[in-house]
Formats: C-alpha cells, sequence, structure tokens
C-alpha cells in the first residue's frame, strides 16, 4: 500500500509546541497546564475531595471542571498557585483522616 505522505518533506517545528500552537506566552501556559494538571489529579480522588477542594480554593463547581479541562489561560497563575495549595491541604487531610478512621475501626473491634 502507498503512503500519500511518503514524499512529503518534514515539518520542522521551533521544539516549544505551545508556541508552535499559537499561545502568545508559551512559559506561562505550560506553567498554567501543570497546575491545573496537579488540581484535576488531587480531586479525582473522590467527590468529597471535589466538595471540600471548591470551598477550601473558593471555586465553583463550574470552576473546577473548567479546570480540570485545562480550560485555564485566562486564569491567572497566582490564583491556580493558590488553588493548588489549598486543593493540597485538603488531600492531605482527607487522606490522613481516612487512614486514621479505618485505624480506629480496628481498635473498636477488639
Amino acid at each position: 500500500m502507498d503512503d500519500p505522505l511518503e514524499d512529503t518533506l518534514p515539518v520542522m517545528g521551533s521544539g516549544d509546541f505551545l508556541a508552535d500552537m499559537g499561545y502568545a506566552r508559551p512559559d506561562e501556559a505550560r506553567a498554567k497546564f501543570t497546575l491545573a494538571n496537579r488540581i484535576a489529579l488531587l480531586v479525582q480522588e473522590s467527590e468529597m475531595i471535589r466538595k471540600k477542594a471548591c470551598a477550601a480554593a473558593n471555586l465553583t463547581a463550574a470552576e473546577l471542571d473548567q479546570i480540570e479541562r485545562g480550560n485555564v489561560v485566562d486564569w491567572p497563575v497566582e490564583r491556580l498557585s493558590a488553588a493548588v495549595a489549598a486543593v493540597e491541604v485538603v488531600a492531605d487531610a482527607t487522606a490522613f483522616m481516612d487512614e486514621h478512621d479505618a485505624a480506629f475501626r480496628e481498635l473498636a473491634k477488639r
């Protein structure tokens, strides 16, 4: 089978995908996407973390959904950084409580 692109010259990018995609400030966009990804990974753990994270980070559920989809180009880096910090506290506290709650339940069985 013939490949229609076989005789096509390779396309060379600048080495910065976001710049090649037209982002005016690719380093800032990269930072925003990294922060949004961190938030998305933390809140995927449970619905309880999502709800607490919204309250702690002063986000609406719609804003959190927007962040999770990576639609953060218009968000200030500072707000995303503050949201990451708040969500990390919620996730850590939830994990701590879950871990110790299970231990207390085990002790209660004895």
